[in-house]
């Protein structure tokens, strides 16, 4: 992901991208980039998914992003 010089290229002949990024500073410069290059190539589709928590993380963070969290049934 760090280099954007290579996704105008891998991203030629395809239709659909899922991006999967590691929560980190340099999370929102390689997706815009990504973005960018998918959509210059004529990607249709792009699935974007940055954080996800069961909201029971000891990363208070990932828990913020997530809130209300996803709360098990008691059925």
């Amino acid at each position: 992901m760090n280099g954007p010089s290579s996704f105008a290229t891998a991203s030629a002949n395809v239709d659909r991208v899922f991006l999967l990024t590691g929560y980190t500073s340099d999370m929102l410069f390689q997706s815009k980039k990504l973005v960018d290059a998918a959509k210059e190539a004529g990607v249709s589709h792009i699935v974007h998914l940055g954080v996800f928590t069961s909201g029971m993380d000891l990363i208070l963070h990932f828990v913020w992003h997530c809130n209300p969290p996803v709360k098990p049934s008691h059925a």
